[in-house]
């Protein structure tokens, strides 16, 4: 008999990117992760959840299918966004795979759990394409000034970077930062320079 309790499978995919090869993760809900370094992190993922490779296109069953639809838009969408054809993703997250919580990259909708470190993700997502802002701006807009410690601690915890524009966060300094993902400070580098290119 299935337990209710048990966490709802999520589903990968893989896709080449000019900042390497980049895991797609995907619930029923819709995106979970992007992974930078997909063999590791899927690794890290299964201890937590039950990670299934699919092809998106041969998903079997229900919830394998909705997961594979969100995947192959999520994987569209950044070939685009690579190709400097698209500044605005339109796809539907699921920041809390165990929980009921999800937003809409596109339209900025806000379905707030509680947690900073997710109203902090939420608020990344009205940072627009080729803009940036300081950890101090995303503090002060979540109504917790001088929590920008915090919303450093969240940009390095962003479960779906480049979607969630966390590389789009500097330092009141106005340098570059440290980011996360990829090769660091020179993958956030390159996002900024795309971005800024258009």
């Amino acid at each position: 008999m299935d337990n209710p309790d048990a966490p709802k499978p999520l589903y990968f995919h893989v896709v080449s990117s000019p900042v390497g090869d980049l895991g797609l993760v995907a619930s029923a809900r819709g995106i979970t992760h992007v992974l930078f370094n997909p063999e590791r992190e899927l690794k890290h993922l299964s201890q937590t959840y039950q990670v299934l490779s699919t092809r998106p296109d041969l998903a079997d069953e229900d919830d394998g299918q909705t997961a594979a639809r969100h995947l192959l838009l999520a994987a569209r969408q950044l070939r685009d966004y690579f190709a400097e054809e698209r500044r605005h993703f339109s796809l539907v997250l699921d920041l809390a795979p165990d929980a009921v919580s999800a937003a809409s990259s596109s339209h900025h909708s806000k379905k707030r759990t509680g947690s900073f470190r997710t109203a902090a993700h939420l608020e990344l997502l009205n940072i627009n394409y080729g803009e940036t802002a300081s950890y101090g701006d995303i503090a002060e807009a979540l109504g917790s000034p001088g929590a920008a410690r915090a919303v450093g601690g969240a940009c390095a915890n962003n479960p779906i970077p480049i979607i969630i524009p966390c590389h789009r966060v500097l330092p009141s300094t106005g340098k570059i930062g440290n980011y996360s993902g990829g090769t660091g400070p020179e993958t956030k580098k390159f996002l900024l320079n795309l971005e800024s290119a258009n």
